[in-house]
């Protein structure tokens, strides 16, 4: 029925180091890649189009573009590896792979970001990679 679509499949789900390898280095490699694009983007609107920034000497910008970027793509391979990490906790602990899951790993790996001034700004590009990954796993 569609209340067992969204609430879960029900099939017992146990507990596999490889697979929990496999959500992580997903979770880390599409997180990065997903980070430094942003960050990218973020650097280009900070250091080249906002008029405080314009007068800086391009080996300066280069420099700030880089440790930007990097720490963009720390940021959002680490959150998305915690994330997949704990959703992939929950399916096993809960026996299922449900809509559940992604709301129980969304709020605990999110939470820390209203409490952090630094990255509550990221929170919309957090909605989307969870928004991404649940419609690759649960809707698609």
């Amino acid at each position: 029925t569609e209340e067992d679509q969204i609430i879960g499949n029900h099939e017992s789900v146990t507990f596999d180091s490889r697979d929990l390898v496999r959500k992580l280095s997903f979770g880390a490699i599409c997180g990065g890649v997903t980070g430094i694009t942003f960050g990218l983007m973020d650097t280009h609107r900070v250091l080249f189009l906002e008029s405080s920034k314009k007068s800086l000497e391009p080996r300066l910008k280069l420099r700030e573009a880089t440790r930007l970027t990097a720490l963009s793509g720390t940021i959002f391979g680490t959150y998305f590896c915690a994330y997949q990490g704990i959703k992939y906790s929950l399916k096993v602990l809960r026996g299922e792979d449900s809509f559940l899951n992604v709301l129980g790993a969304s709020v605990i790996t999110t939470s820390p970001a209203f409490f952090i001034p630094a990255l509550r700004s990221r929170i919309p590009y957090i909605a989307f990679l969870v928004a991404i990954d649940t419609l690759n796993s649960h809707i698609l």
